[in-house]
């Protein structure tokens, strides 16, 4: 009797076979993925009960979820992005109680298109209706749960069960409120949590384990309260067991979300937190990272822009930023009120990025910039700095962008500026600049 059947990246087209699991007994692995298959999925699925993989990504299937998929026990890896499914998820998942990986929707190209020479460029117009089940959430050996992008709404699920292997969870860009659960405190081999973009409201838990997750992203929500001072905490640090298909999945996310920060931060940054665009108040806080991230020196973005934060920047951000192998901070379009500090040459050279436009800084640009040997972006525009651009900045070889717009900086144009030979983007309008326009420029 078969056992495996791959029929992936082909032409087939028409709809499933009804009559597919009629006799399916002996059946562990079904692969239809890839291609121009049409209509529903069989209810009849349901009766391969011995079934561990069920690939059915990038094609063209429409229709609802089956709840008749809960029967199958002892599935472990279920893709159905790239379809066009509709209707809600069915709890019945929660009955696959070997379920590691769920993909429901996904904006990036799976590992089998990944790794095919069949030319794919189709989106995910998986678009469902309603929430997670707890029962599904609640799986005891969950690692990812992935579906961004497909307008799912209500509230996320408050039971998380044991979550001893969760790794992944990404419901970004979907319609979710109220706030984010603390149970997912209790997940402590949780690395990545995307939950981007929702309407999330309330604070944020100092139990979660942010400081040891690699992708930490709730922008884009309505999250308020002050961004926790999260007590030390020690990461696991035993890993998860290789599992073949499942281990496939989370290494190929992990790649393809390298890939998406290094478009954004460079191809350095190994550990990034995204608090931006909430209503975040208070006090700027502390490094949240673990003493072992920082001890290894990790490269770090940390990103809180467009929030209602306030500062000083001394003893708090930029205390730790020498122990870090590179360093991301944007805290633009907020109300710091303060002085860029003297020595932040000395006390950060590990910054690469250092974002604070549209706040209320004052005082002079110190001096000491001109020891960021590694600044890539300075932007300090829309804030009340005065006296004159400190010549040291020609120092900066790797700088591509001086935003400096819109302060009261007086006096001429350094003529340093014309020996950067990296630089891109010079924005110095809306100042009080005087002298001539250097040649170089």
């Amino acid at each position: 009797m078969l056992k495996q059947l791959y029929l992936s990246f082909n032409r087939l087209s028409g709809s499933i076979p009804d009559n597919l699991g009629a006799n399916c007994s002996t059946l562990e692995y079904l692969d239809l993925s890839g291609n121009l298959l049409v209509g529903s999925i069989p209810l009849s699925l349901g009766k391969c009960t011995n079934l561990r993989s069920l690939l059915l990504f990038f094609n063209l299937l429409d229709d609802v979820l089956p709840s008749s998929l809960g029967q199958l026990e002892k599935l472990q890896i279920f893709d159905v992005s790239r379809n066009s499914l509709s209707g809600p998820v069915p709890p019945e998942l929660g009955g696959c109680k070997e379920l590691s990986v769920l993909i429901l929707s996904n904006p990036y190209n799976s590992p089998a298109i990944s790794n095919s020479s069949t030319n794919v460029d189709v989106d995910d117009f998986n678009y469902y209706q309603g929430g997670i089940a707890e029962s599904i959430t609640a799986l005891p050996k969950l690692r990812v749960l992935w579906a961004p992008r497909a307008t799912l709404e209500g509230k996320i699920p408050s039971n998380w069960g044991a979550c001893k292997s969760l790794e992944m969870v990404n419901l970004g860009e979907n319609l979710f409120t109220g706030g984010i659960p603390k149970a997912l405190g209790q997940c402590k081999n949780l690395k990545y949590l995307n939950l981007s973009s929702n309407k999330l409201t309330e604070s944020i838990s100092e139990e979660l384990p942010i400081p040891c997750m690699d992708f930490f992203d709730v922008s884009g929500n309505h999250l308020s309260g002050s961004i926790p001072r999260f007590s030390p905490m020690a990461c696991p640090s035993s890993k998860l067991p290789f599992d073949d298909l499942a281990s496939t999945y989370s290494s190929f996310l992990v790649c393809k979300i390298r890939a998406e920060i290094s478009s954004y931060a460079g191809d350095d940054i190994m550990v990034f937190h995204n608090f931006g665009q909430n209503n975040f108040t208070g006090a700027l806080p502390s490094l949240p990272l673990a003493a072992e991230k920082i001890g290894n020196q990790t490269a770090y973005a940390f990103l809180a822009d467009g929030n209602n934060l306030v500062g000083p920047l001394n003893n708090t951000l930029l205390s730790m930023c020498n122990f870090l192998n590179g360093f991301i901070i944007d805290l633009s379009n907020n109300l710091i009120s303060d002085e860029i500090p003297v020595e932040i040459g000395a006390m950060c050279k590990s910054l690469l990025v250092f974002a604070v436009a549209g706040n209320r800084f004052t005082g002079m640009i110190p001096q000491s910039i001109g020891q960021l040997d590694n600044l890539v972006s300075l932007d300090l525009s829309r804030n009340s700095l005065s006296g004159e651009i400190p010549s040291s900045i020609e120092n900066l070889a790797r700088l591509q962008q001086l935003l400096l717009g819109n302060n009261f900086l007086k006096g001429n144009i350094p003529a340093g500026l014309d020996s950067l030979q990296s630089l891109k983007i010079l924005d110095l309008s809306s100042n009080l600049l005087s002298g001539k326009i250097l040649v170089a420029l």
